[in-house]
């Protein structure tokens, strides 16, 4: 019975280090692809304007809100 025992004691510790290195490998792959993902959002906002200087940023917001009141007038007006 102790024979078996300490097989299974083994076993068991064999199995806790796989699905340890699997979980290390995992949770690499989660950083990895988390990492890639925010970087990807960065490029965005820069593409689009949100990390620019503020002076910058406010000159592009003036101009969008020119447009969307030029816009709204436009459209309440008769043809």
């Amino acid at each position: 019975m102790a024979q078996h025992s300490g097989r299974r004691s083994f076993r068991l510790k064999h199995n806790v280090r796989v699905l340890g290195t699997r979980l290390a490998d995992e949770f690499t792959e989660l950083c990895g692809l988390l990492r890639r993902k925010a970087i990807c959002i960065i490029d965005h906002h820069i593409g689009t304007g949100g990390l620019q200087s503020p002076q910058k940023r406010a000159e592009t917001m003036i101009v969008r809100v020119g447009q969307e009141h030029e816009q709204g007038l436009n459209r309440r007006s008769p043809p």
